[in-house]
C-alpha cells in the first residue's frame, strides 16, 4: 500500500492544530507519516506541536520552523523532509474523516498511474454554517480546463505523487505570484499529469476571518497573476488559435474581477468594490 506523508504548514495555529492533528490521527488507514513545518509562528505553535508528538509517540511525526517565509515554502520544506509515495495536503485549520486516507488509497488502487487526486468537502463558517464546496475534477484537457473555467481543487481535498511534485518544482515561493496552490495544479496540468477525483465528502475546510481567503483583494490579485503568467504556457500548449487564448484568459480574468465586485458589494465595501468595477471595464475594452 502506499504510504501517504501529511503535509502541513502551520502559523499561529496553536489554538486550531491539534483538532487538524486529531483528524489525522484517527484515520482508518494507518500508513501515513505527518510532516509540519512551522512557518514562524509568534504564538505557541511550535511548543502545541512538541507536546502533541510528546503525548502521541504511535505516531510518525517530523517536525520543523523556519522564519516566516509564506505557505509556499512552508509546504516545500515539509515535503524536502517527507518519505512517502503520496502528498496528502492539510492546513493547519481544515479536517479530514476518518476514511479520508482508505478512500483515497482504493481509489489509486482501482487506478493506477492517477497522478493527482481530489474530493469532495464541506465549507465550515464562523457562525456554524457548513456547505458543500463547489469543488470537481477538472475537465479534460485539464490545463485548459483549469486555466479558462477556474480552479476546481481545494488544497486539503488533494493528494499528489511525490514524484510528480518534485518534477514540477513544487509550490512557487514568489510572493508576487501567489495563489501557489493553484499555480502548483496548472504546473503538474501543463507537464501531463493524470487527475482523479473521489466524489465522497472526506472533510472539511475552514473559513476564517483572519485568514488569507477573506482577504478578496489579495486573493483576487493572486489569481490574476497567475492567469497572466500562464499566458505564454498556453499559447504553446492550447490546441487553439492565439487570438482565442487571449480572449479566453481576459474573460476569465473579467470573470474573478467582477466575482470580487460582487463579493466587496456583499461586504457593504462599496469603496473597493468601485475600483474593482474600474478595472473591470478596463479589462474589458483590452
Amino acid at each position: 500500500m502506499q504510504k501517504f506523508s501529511v503535509i502541513i504548514p502551520a502559523y499561529n495555529s496553536e489554538k486550531r492544530l491539534v483538532r487538524t492533528l486529531d483528524s489525522v490521527k484517527n484515520q482508518t488507514c494507518k500508513n501515513f507519516e505527518i510532516v509540519i513545518t512551522d512557518d514562524g509562528s509568534r504564538d505557541n505553535t511550535t511548543d502545541t506541536i512538541r507536546e502533541y508528538i510528546r503525548r502521541n509517540p504511535e505516531l510518525e511525526i517530523s517536525m520543523s520552523s523556519q522564519p516566516n517565509r509564506g505557505i509556499g515554502a512552508a509546504r516545500n520544506n515539509a515535503i524536502s523532509r517527507s518519505t512517502g509515495d503520496y502528498l496528502a495536503f492539510l492546513d493547519d485549520d481544515d479536517i479530514w474523516y476518518p476514511d479520508k486516507l482508505e478512500a483515497v488509497a482504493a481509489y489509486l488502487k482501482r487506478h493506477p498511474g492517477t497522478d493527482l487526486v481530489s474530493h469532495r468537502v464541506y465549507k465550515t463558517y464562523p457562525d456554524g454554517r457548513k456547505k458543500k464546496f463547489p469543488n470537481s475534477k477538472p475537465k479534460e484537457p485539464c490545463y485548459d480546463s483549469l486555466l479558462f473555467k477556474g480552479n476546481t481543487l481545494h488544497i486539503s481535498a488533494t493528494v499528489v505523487n511525490r514524484k510528480a511534485v518534485l518534477q514540477a518544482g513544487g509550490f512557487t515561493e514568489d510572493s508576487s505570484l501567489g495563489a501557489e496552490d493553484y499555480e502548483l495544479w496548472l504546473r503538474l496540468a501543463y507537464a501531463g499529469a493524470s487527475f482523479g477525483f473521489i466524489e465522497s465528502f472526506l472533510g472539511e475546510i475552514a473559513s476564517r476571518r483572519d485568514s488569507f481567503s477573506w482577504n478578496i483583494e489579495y486573493m483576487t490579485s493572486c489569481v490574476l497573476n497567475v492567469l497572466e503568467f500562464n499566458l505564454k504556457f498556453a499559447l504553446l500548449k492550447c490546441d487553439k488559435p492565439e487570438m482565442e487564448i487571449r480572449n479566453a484568459i481576459k474573460w476569465r480574468k473579467a470573470g474573478e474581477i467582477l466575482s470580487s465586485t460582487v463579493k466587496l458589494c456583499r461586504k457593504n465595501d462599496f469603496r473597493l468594490a468601485g475600483k474593482y468595477l474600474r478595472l473591470l471595464l478596463e479589462e474589458i475594452k483590452k
